[in-house]
C-alpha cells in the first residue's frame, strides 16, 4: 500500500471463489473447465470447513481427467506457468492417471459382477414387474434424460439416465451451476455415477459390444444443457 496510514480506511474482503474464477476467465480460456473447478472447490470446502469425507478415487479422477489437463494446456500458452511444472511432475501425474483409471476399471468390474448375481436371484415374474415399473429418480429435482438403455450388468433394457443439478449460491444469489449425471437400472439395481458412465462410454465395445446407436443414447446422459436455466 502506497500510504500505510490509510490502511484502516480500506475495507479488506476475501474474494469468493466464483468471483476469482470470473476474473480468471478474463485472462485464460477456462470456461469449459469451470464446472470441474467448482466441483473441486466444493470438495475442498467440505474438507476445510465441514470436516467432510471424500472419495479419493473420485478426487484423483477429477484431477487427472479435468484439472491437470487444464493446467497442462495453460502451461503451454503462458510462459509464466510453464517453468513451474517440470517434466518429472507431468510424468507422475500421468502415472497417477493410469493408476486411477485402472482402479476405476477394477471397481466397476466388481460392481457389474455383483449386480449380475442380483439378477440371477430374481424370478422371471419379478423381472417382468420391474421392467414394467416406472424409473425412480435419484433425487426429486433430477430430470429423466433417457430410459430403456441397455444395462452393462444384467443386459436388460432397464437403466434410466438422469441429470441432477447443483447450484452454488453466494450471499443469496445463484452464481454457478453444474450438472450431475447418473444412471439407475430398475431390474438389477445398478447405479452409475459420472466417472463410471464416462469410463463405459470410452470403452463401450468392451462393456456393451459394437452398438453405435446405444453409444449415442449413453452419450446423451452426460450432455450438459444451458445451466443458466437452473440459476
Amino acid at each position: 500500500m502506497r500510504s500505510p496510514k490509510d490502511r484502516n480506511a480500506v475495507e479488506v474482503r476475501t474474494a469468493t471463489f466464483s468471483v476469482l474464477l470470473k476474473r480468471a476467465t478474463l485472462f485464460f480460456d477456462i470456461a469449459e473447465a469451470a464446472p470441474h473447478l467448482y466441483k473441486m472447490h466444493k470438495i475442498w470446502n467440505s474438507l476445510i470447513h465441514h470436516r467432510g469425507s471424500v472419495d479419493i478415487l473420485e478426487v484423483n479422477l477429477l484431477l487427472v481427467e479435468h484439472i491437470f489437463p487444464l493446467v497442462e494446456r495453460l502451461s503451454k500458452v503462458d510462459k509464466y506457468l510453464g517453468p513451474r511444472i517440470s517434466p518429472d511432475t507431468w510424468k507422475n501425474i500421468r502415472e497417477l492417471g493410469k493408476l486411477s483409471v485402472d482402479a476405476l476399471s477394477s471397481q466397476l468390474a466388481k460392481k457389474l459382477a455383483y449386480h449380475l448375481k442380483v439378477l440371477k436371484r430374481l424370478s422371471g415374474a419379478k423381472i417382468s414387474v420391474l421392467l414394467a415399473s416406472a424409473p425412480e429418480k435419484p433425487t426429486r429435482g433430477a430430470d429423466l434424460i433417457e430410459s430403456g438403455l441397455i444395462c452393462p450388468a444384467c443386459k436388460n433394457e432397464a437403466p434410466s439416465a438422469f441429470q441432477d443439478y447443483d447450484v452454488k449460491v453466494e450471499d443469496g444469489t445463484p452464481v454457478a451451476a453444474y450438472s450431475i449425471p447418473s444412471m439407475m437400472c430398475r431390474v438389477c439395481g445398478l447405479e452409475l455415477d459420472e466417472s463410471e458412465i464416462q469410463h463405459i462410454i470410452t470403452n463401450f465395445e468392451e462393456f456393451m459390444g459394437n452398438n453405435d446407436a446405444e453409444t449415442e443414447f449413453w452419450m446423451r446422459a452426460i450432455e450438459v444443457d444451458n445451466l443458466a436455466n437452473y440459476y
